[in-house]
């Protein structure tokens, strides 16, 4: 859910304008970035059949560029990105929005601060990863 909206109409008055603002992170929406199609349909389907609203991009980059224009409960990045690497993406995303749980596939090569799930994926382990995080995220967003 964006952090607002804003829309312009045309009335016989002028320009009319309107602001909706969005007033919690919801737990359902998900952000995967991966540009690999075979990951991404192995989680994609499963996600939002739990009930997730999930989007997804191929980079790194529009992956902290989401984050910078939008609430996510969780970003789920995979690790064999290209260009701007995973690393490099979660230290943005955490510079940005420190409290935003950050899940990378594969392996890192090093510590970062993600939780780290090694492929190949146990799909039912993973779901239950996400559903963890989301009711974590929801109760320290409770506490502050």
């Amino acid at each position: 859910m964006p952090l607002y909206e804003v829309s312009f109409t045309a009335s016989p008055s002028g320009w009319r304008y309107g602001i909706k603002f969005a007033y919690s992170i919801s737990m359902e929406n998900l952000l995967l970035c991966s540009h690999n199609p075979i990951l991404v349909k192995s989680l994609y389907g499963p996600l939002r059949d739990e009930g997730y609203s999930v989007e997804v991009v191929d980079h790194p980059a529009l992956a902290v560029q989401m984050t910078l224009r939008w609430n996510y409960a969780a970003i789920i990045i995979d690790s064999e990105s290209f260009g701007l690497s995973a690393g490099e993406a979660i230290q943005i995303i955490r510079a940005v929005s420190p409290d935003i749980p950050v899940v990378i596939i594969g392996d890192t090569g090093h510590s970062m601060e993600a939780l780290s799930i090694g492929n190949p994926i146990d799909l039912e382990e993973f779901k239950q990863v996400i559903h963890d995080i989301g009711h974590v995220h929801h109760h320290c967003n409770s506490l502050s």
